[in-house]
């Protein structure tokens, strides 16, 4: 969802499994800032491979300061359906 001219709108965002080096590198900056931070990375790997991740922001919002921002979530192409998201998703929420 995305907003707009001052009104929410919802567009079509395919994820692409295959990131290039740059990119690559970008997200390991970004992921050394949070935990630098005080935020928290958990990673999922099987052999020896990173296959996903997860990261929440340290910083905490909204009228209460109750909220927080899970700031990515990644599991491989190859390792969905596996119970890998849930699995980062509940150490995210944790």
């Amino acid at each position: 969802m995305q907003k707009s001219i001052g009104k929410w709108r919802i567009e079509d965002d395919p994820f692409i499994d295959e990131w290039t080096e740059d990119e690559y590198e970008e997200l390991i900056l970004n992921l050394q800032e949070t935990v630098r931070s005080g935020g928290f990375v958990y990673a999922a790997f099987y052999d020896d491979q990173l296959k996903g991740f997860v990261s929440v922001e340290s910083n905490l919002f909204g009228t209460s300061q109750k909220y927080a921002d899970l700031a990515n979530i990644y599991v491989s192409e190859d390792m969905r359906k596996h119970g890998i998201g849930k699995a980062l998703f509940d150490a995210a929420k944790a």
